[in-house]
């Protein structure tokens, strides 16, 4: 039965999750009696949504660019007008500036109306730093920022103010055409300038707000800090804003989001009888998650599935997991003397942190040693005592990615 709930829950979330359908839904509506459009995709979803786009695009299309992991593949039966550029998650590499230069250049060239299709991961996949910060620079502030448990907002306000294909600026290269933008949110509330870094739209940061960040959670590079200062003391143009004219013609559209993974879950567990507590939009430490499930079974049968975006804060040098993970492993640790439970944890896009896991399944069964639970926790080294108890989630890559979903469910 246990088996049969997971690979339930599981599937009913990656149907659910698949931008297929909305986005051809999308392009279906898209500039109506115009017969050429340029179209590009970026981010997780990136090779899924093209492959929709194509579908009711068509000959339309004149040319197309996708920048997506390297699970995205290739589009042999696309044929030469579209190109595709394998990038890099979460950290960026050289191949996100030789995309980063791609796409400028692609969204700068010919005249036909844009259709962008774009997806969370472009702030890796895609980037141009500024003058005097390295792709080094920018690898050193951002792991730093996500071990120290940055929000998705923190760390996107500070990779705006130090890359010239983020906060508007993409949009600014478009040249005043037309541009309509298809989004799968990775971000909750929805917030177009931070999806990706908000590459078409107006930021609403700036760069005093880049430095309390970094202030905040404590990290500093040298060439980041005097990039900063410079923009927070004038020397630099700061991002463009809400209501710049430049991007007057750009138009964005929210096509899916967690809430639409959490409700899936909630749906598919409340079919096996069961009474659903639903509750999206989360944020927090992975751990705090976990013992709002576990606060939840010890209360007695039921169930709850919390839909959103958990951090781990504090991660050391070696240490080796991801916030589902955690999440999944603070749960079942604080119901070690609850009966009849299972806890679920799935990250949309198949890659929960630096891992080559989806997330984490645990029941009684599978539960780890108190002592061994409460080491890995200490530690935020969830991810190796996960691997021994077999309770890990391999999926791969999905094409996708509307954050996470935990569902804990309580039978006894």
């Amino acid at each position: 039965m246990t088996t049969d709930i997971v690979r339930t829950i599981l599937d009913v979330i990656r149907r659910a999750g698949d931008p297929s359908s909305v986005t051809r839904e999308f392009c279906e509506r898209l500039f109506p009696g115009c017969d050429r459009l340029r179209v590009l995709a970026i981010g997780k979803a990136g090779a899924t949504m093209m492959r929709a786009g194509m579908e009711v695009l068509g000959d339309r299309v004149t040319s197309g660019l996708v920048v997506a992991p390297e699970a995205g593949g290739a589009f042999p039966e696309l044929g030469a007008r579209v190109e595709v550029l394998a990038s890099d998650h979460p950290l960026p590499t050289e191949r996100s500036v030789l995309a980063a230069d791609a796409v400028l250049r692609f969204v700068s060239e010919g005249e036909e109306p844009l259709v962008v299709l774009l997806s969370g991961g472009g702030s890796a996949m895609v980037v141009k730093p500024i003058a005097g910060v390295s792709l080094a620079d920018l690898r050193e502030v951002a792991d730093g920022l996500m071990r120290a448990g940055a929000t998705i907002d923190e760390l996107n306000c500070v990779r705006k103010h130090l890359d010239l294909a983020k906060g508007g600026r993409i949009g600014i290269a478009t040249r005043g055409r037309p541009v309509a933008v298809g989004v799968i949110s990775d971000v909750l509330g929805d917030r177009l300038d931070v999806i990706s870094s908000g590459p078409l739209v107006g930021d609403t940061s700036t760069f005093a707000d880049a430095d309390q960040v970094l202030d905040r959670v404590g990290v500093r590079v040298p060439a980041v800090d005097a990039a900063i200062g410079r923009g927070t003391g004038g020397a630099s143009e700061e991002t463009p804003k809400p209501g710049d004219e430049r991007l007057a013609e750009i138009a964005h559209e929210i096509l899916s989001s967690n809430s639409t993974v959490a409700q899936a879950a909630a749906d598919a567990t409340e079919a096996t009888g069961i009474t659903v507590d639903l509750e999206t939009s989360k944020s927090g430490e992975a751990t705090t998650w976990g013992l709002r499930i576990a606060d939840r079974l010890h209360a007695g049968p039921g169930a709850i599935v919390l839909g959103g975006e958990s951090v781990v804060s504090g991660v050391p040098g070696g240490s080796l997991g991801g916030p589902v993970q955690e999440a999944v492993l603070a749960a079942g640790h604080a119901l070690r003397d609850v009966p009849g439970w299972l806890v679920l944890g799935f990250a949309s896009d198949g890659i929960d942190g630096p891992t080559d896991a989806a997330g984490a399944v645990l029941t009684p069964e599978l539960l780890p040693g108190e002592a061994a639970c409460e080491r890995a926790l200490a530690d935020h080294d969830s991810y190796p005592l996960l691997a021994s108890a077999g309770a890990l989630i391999r999926t791969g890559p999905t094409g996708t990615n509307l954050n996470d979903v935990v569902v804990g469910i309580r039978r006894v």
